[in-house]
């Protein structure tokens, strides 16, 4: 398809740059170059200014050559045109100008011959070929300077192998001369006619004249001939030289010709470059706006993206949030419900053990009622200062019952307290937790608005529910400090309270050595004094109960013993049970910190952990924004 249009073209290229040589009008030509600029090939190309016929034939068929191009209808170019870098012009281009042109401009060229822009390449070049072979009709002949017809291909061939040779060229500078000078006789003609009419007279006269009168006629007229003919030599001289000066004139103004045609070839050219240029930026800048729009177009959507990922993100963190929530709540529940069998348990303990005491209590008070009674009932008649010791014992015994009592009052008083600030911690805590959810939703609600400023809010108020969660723990701490402190200072007051008692015993101790010593000291006496009498007054004696007791006789110092060792006994007892007593508080105080301590780092864990999320959440949140 591309060959045939090329023929075509070529064909009719020729034809017409012939036309304009045979009728050597320099208007026409002109007129011609200014229509069809890149038909018609410059002349000074070729060195010899006679062989302009041929040369510009040549020319033209050299410069739309078909040897690149195959017999196929594909619109590829071959190997050979490839290599060679030159082709047949087509809508005014070539073949290497058509492949090197990009789609827009194409397109351009498209349009300006009204044609449809859309396809590739290849289709955009198959479209400018057809147009052009549909608008420009011509035969596979092309018409040759000489007036004879040629096959293009053999006039291309030999134009190319050099197959014109001088004397052709000779040749076709003659048939210009006699196209130009059609009326008037070439100088060549002229001398020949000119030379031969001497001879024909010459011939005439021999065979005419035979001497005497008719030579001298024929000699005359010979004269007369020669003189004719040297005139006529003479003008063919004027006018061979009239012509030459012609031919100088004109060749001179074909020169000017073609260089105005090569200087407006030259303008047009820098105008179609410049239009080229023009088409190059105006491409250019179509092909920026579009990868300004596409590059637009993608960072909107990875926008979107980026979007939808950070609503999925936040859905996920909600979700999560709700999720430890859920659980938080649940482990509350659980602490409470494992708080509340503790406390349950420590109940029935105390009773249990509260129990037990009082019947230990009760035992022993009856074991010494009993002591007591049947020593009474034994002594009540061997000594006054038994009684008394007796009496001093029960006042003991009831002060340091009382003073259990009023240990145990003020320690129920304390777990009173203690519990009463533990359900006001509680309470502390859980309006501390509502006002957290509230908090939370409030923050919630304002997280549609402005997310990145309510994070950090909130980040700032979780810091300042930590410190003031760190303070109150504080607090606590030193509350505790001080409840020990306490608790030491009525543990030793109790420790001052029991050496008081302890030296009062050991004060009644001496006392009632000193009494026994001088109711001892008085028996002796009184047994030196009646020990004449002892032996009449016996039988006397014997029938008297109320003075058994001084018959029996018992060694003094047995009963001292065991005063003392009763009251060892019941030192011993005493100190021992408030001994117990002060090791259990302290070990149930120990419990207690031990227990407050522990659920106070697992909070203060968990406060950390809660915070160390925030902050992944709020530092997330800001890099997405």
């Amino acid at each position: 398809m591309l060959f045939k249009q090329t023929r075509l073209v070529a064909d009719r290229s020729a034809a017409a740059a012939l036309n304009l040589v045979q009728r050597r009008s320099l208007y026409s030509l002109h007129q011609y170059q200014s229509l069809h600029p890149t038909r018609l090939i410059s002349l000074e190309s070729r060195s010899t200014t006679t062989l302009r016929s041929f040369n510009l034939t040549a020319a033209t068929a050299d410069h739309i050559s078909t040897r690149a191009y195959t017999s196929s209808s594909s619109p590829k170019r071959s190997s050979a045109a490839q290599e060679s870098g030159s082709g047949p012009k087509v809508s005014n281009h070539t073949s290497t100008e058509l492949d090197t042109m990009t789609n827009v401009q194409l397109r351009d060229l498209l349009r300006e011959y009204g044609l449809m822009v859309s396809g590739r390449k290849a289709e955009l070049i198959d479209r400018l070929v057809n147009h052009v072979r549909q608008h420009h009709p011509q035969g596979d002949k092309t018409v040759v300077a000489n007036g004879t017809t040629k096959n293009k291909g053999d006039v291309i061939k030999a134009a190319d192998a050099g197959a014109i040779k001088p004397e052709q060229h000779k040749r076709l500078f003659e048939e210009r001369q006699q196209w130009d000078h059609s009326s008037s006789p070439s100088p060549a003609q002229s001398n020949s006619t000119n030379a031969a009419t001497p001879v024909q007279s010459n011939h005439k006269t021999n065979g005419t004249t035979g001497g005497g009168p008719s030579a001298k006629q024929s000699d005359k007229e010979q004269a007369v001939k020669t003189v004719a003919h040297e005139r006529d030599q003479v003008k063919v001289r004027q006018e061979k030289e009239l012509h030459e000066r012609e031919v100088r004139s004109k060749l001179e103004k074909e020169r000017l010709a073609n260089e105005r045609i090569e200087k407006e070839q030259k303008e047009l050219k820098a105008r179609q470059e410049k239009e080229q240029h023009e088409r190059e930026l105006k491409a250019k800048q179509e092909k920026e706006q579009r990868e300004r729009e596409l590059k637009a177009k993608q960072e909107k959507e990875q926008h979107e993206k980026e979007l939808k990922a950070k609503i999925e993100r936040e859905r996920l963190a909600k979700e999560k949030y709700e999720k430890e929530q859920q659980e938080l709540k649940a482990k509350q529940e659980k602490e409470r419900l494992a708080k509340e069998k503790y406390e349950n348990e420590q109940r029935e303990l105390k009773a249990k053990q509260e129990k037990e005491q009082h019947e230990r209590e009760l035992k022993a008070k009856l074991e010494k009622e009993r002591l007591a009674k049947e020593k009474h009932e034994k002594e009540q008649r061997e000594l006054k200062a038994k009684q008394e010791k007796e009496q001093h014992e029960r006042e003991l015994k009831a002060k340091h019952e009382e003073l259990l009592a009023k240990e145990k009052h003020e320690k129920h008083q304390q777990e009173l307290k203690a519990k009463q600030e533990k359900e006001h911690h509680e309470r502390e805590l859980k309006a501390k937790q509502e006002k957290e959810k509230l908090a939370k939703e409030r923050h919630e609600k304002e997280q549609r608005e402005l997310k990145a400023k309510q994070d950090k809010e909130q980040h700032e108020r979780e810091i300042r529910a930590n410190h003031e969660k760190e303070l109150k723990i504080k607090q606590d701490n030193e509350l505790k400090a001080k409840h020990d402190k306490e608790v030491q200072e009525k543990e030793r007051q109790l420790k001052d309270a029991a050496a008081a008692a302890e030296q009062e015993a050991l004060r009644a101790k001496r006392v009632t050595d000193e009494k026994l010593k001088e109711v001892y000291k008085r028996a002796e006496k009184e047994h030196a004094s009646k020990s004449g009498s002892a032996t009449s007054s016996s039988k006397q004696t014997n029938g008297n109960p109320s003075d058994k007791w001084a018959q029996e006789k018992i060694p003094i110092g047995t009963k001292i013993a065991g005063v003392v060792l009763g009251l060892g006994i019941v030192a011993w007892f005493l100190s021992g049970k408030r001994d117990r007593w002060v090791e259990a508080q302290a070990k149930a105080a120990e419990e207690r910190r031990q227990r407050l301590a522990e659920e106070t780092a697992e909070e203060v864990q968990e406060a950390k952990k809660k915070a160390q999320e925030k902050d992944k959440n709020y530092n997330d949140i800001n890099r997405l924004s």
